[in-house]
């Protein structure tokens, strides 16, 4: 049994997609190989054949990943049948992995309506919700998923999961947390995925303690190191001030990374340069404008680091509110001053905003 979503090999039994997190459709399996309920009134027996080879037709075309062909044949199916709750279902899935969200939530809409059994229908409103998720309407998906979990029989992995996910993305980092913790009690702390996204929400909210943990826990779970894992760990080493682990960190995210990216150069930069090691910085920041030159965090590290700038620039407001205050003994309306004045300004804020930012102040 293969993931819909992302095509992953599933265990027998399992609820969810260990690779993407999607929700195994319950009992799909079964679902897959009995024959499809009776459909509506409006069919006949002398069609019911007919019917079910088309099923068979539509299901082989959506497990081989051809969605439009399969929209094709559940559309006839419910054309000439009325169809039933597993076929608005199936066309339902077949729009969402074309990302046509709008009729996927059409169609589940409508397979809730038809379906009899209480899981099944905690399914509807699941799969509604990733629908509403895809298309940003976080809302609406928060209150499916929702229904979902009030629903559900037995507790699902996939719905706080994917609850949590919703709730960060809508900024609501403490109840995503919440979620996120009861997706991996019910995972058995075994998932590395929702430890990374629990992770964000801890960096995100400023928990950077916690997010280090997780962040360190996903390193440890993980098959195969991810440069992401290290980066994120990095960044948050560097809000916590502890710059020596936060440049390992992102020392390790460039060796891992397939394709240079600047904002690992960046970060270290960053690192470098709050540790006081302005050489390294600069090195850094030229290193990530080399990757991307549109960069602005990269182009004022280069700014702030570039040999000599930091006291060059306060050298230049010092030298010029000398010249101010030279120029004004006795004229206080010379024009010169003026323009001196704002250059001293204009320097020192340079200097001091560079400061600021870069030293996380």
């Amino acid at each position: 049994m293969f993931c819909s979503n992302c095509g992953n090999k599933l265990a027998d039994n399992a609820n969810f997609c260990s690779g993407c997190g999607s929700k195994v459709i319950a009992n799909a399996a079964a679902v897959e190989t009995k024959t499809v309920a009776t459909p509506t009134d409006n069919s006949n027996s002398s069609d019911t054949p007919d019917i079910e080879q088309m099923r068979l037709k539509a299901k082989e075309y959506r497990v081989n990943n051809k969605y439009e062909l399969a929209i094709k044949d559940y559309t006839k199916i419910i054309e000439l049948s009325g169809g039933n709750g597993e076929d608005y279902v199936y066309r339902g899935l077949s729009y969402f992995l074309t990302n046509d969200y709008d009729n996927a939530i059409k169609d589940f809409s409508k397979a809730m309506e038809l379906l009899k059994e209480t899981d099944d229908i905690a399914d509807g409103y699941f799969l509604r919700g990733k629908a509403y998720y895809e298309s940003g309407n976080y809302d609406n998906a928060i209150k499916d998923f929702s229904k979902a979990i009030e629903l559900r029989i037995e507790e699902d992995v996939a719905d706080y999961y994917w609850r949590g996910i919703t709730y960060y993305f809508n900024g609501d980092y403490d109840v995503a947390i919440k979620d996120l913790t009861k997706a991996i009690k019910l995972q058995g702390g075994k998932d590395a995925a929702t430890f990374f996204v629990r992770g964000r929400a801890n960096f995100d909210k400023g928990g950077y303690d916690y997010a280090i943990k997780d962040y360190t826990r996903t390193i440890e779970l993980q098959d195969k190191e991810d440069a992401d894992d290290y980066f994120w760990r990095g960044r948050a080493y560097c809000e916590n001030e502890n710059y020596d682990a936060a440049i390992k960190d992102h020392t390790k995210s460039i060796a891992l990374r397939e394709e240079e990216d600047a904002y690992d150069y960046c970060w270290r930069g960053i690192s470098w340069y709050r540790k006081g090691n302005s050489k390294n910085a600069y090195k850094d920041a030229e290193k990530a404008l080399e990757i991307d030159p549109t960069l602005e965090l990269a182009t004022k590290l280069s700014n702030a680091t570039k040999p000599g700038i930091f006291g060059q620039t306060l050298d230049l407001a010092r030298t010029e509110m000398k010249n101010f205050f030279l120029n004004t003994s006795g004229d206080n309306g010379n024009t010169n001053s003026s323009i001196n004045w704002g250059n001293a300004a204009k320097a020192g804020s340079i200097a001091i905003g560079a400061y600021k930012f870069f030293k996380g102040k």
